[in-house]
């Protein structure tokens, strides 16, 4: 879901990619117009970047260690996917301690509109683990059907991991 951003008058709907996009440095680093500002837009950096076609394409650099690194925010991760019961395990102390949050934010009577954050923050992680292991799937699909072509093709199999931002 496009956040709501205000352009020159009326609101517009624009992709997270777009908005980085915008607020890219010459050098290709998100520059923001102050410092909280910078911060959320490396926040939403989803590791990507539009061309002038407004064509998504993967802005990462990947070292041959199983590590990528976004040129535009400089946030590291992993190439190498993980289980739904990896995530899962991952996820479980994060949760036990969103839920002491809500607890908390209820007993000190923090307002609304913390308990909102930590209640969505609960939501959000429990069905993590699923959602996670949807994305990998549909991931993995691609893959499969881009070896199935080269090999029918008769083009030279070449191993994804050489490919400019591929994940295995």
């Amino acid at each position: 879901m496009a956040k709501e951003i205000k352009i020159n008058g009326p609101t517009k709907k624009k992709s997270f990619t777009s908005i980085v996009s915008e607020n890219l440095s010459k050098n290709g680093k998100i520059k923001g117009k102050n410092k909280k500002d910078t911060k959320r837009l490396i926040d939403i950096c989803e590791h990507h970047v539009e061309n002038k076609k407004h064509k998504r394409k993967p802005n990462i650099s990947n070292d041959g260690n199983g590590i990528c690194t976004c040129r535009a925010c400089r946030q590291k991760f992993p190439t190498t996917v993980k289980s739904k019961s990896e995530v899962k395990e991952l996820t479980e102390p994060l949760l036990q301690l969103v839920n002491q949050s809500k607890f908390i934010a209820v007993a000190a009577n923090l307002g609304r509109n913390t308990e909102e954050y930590f209640v969505h923050g609960a939501t959000f992680l429990r069905t993590f683990p699923k959602t996670y292991a949807k994305a990998v799937d549909v991931v993995s699909k691609e893959e499969k059907t881009k070896k199935h072509k080269k090999k029918k093709n008769g083009d030279r199999y070449r191993s994804d991991s050489a490919k400019f931002g591929s994940w295995s």
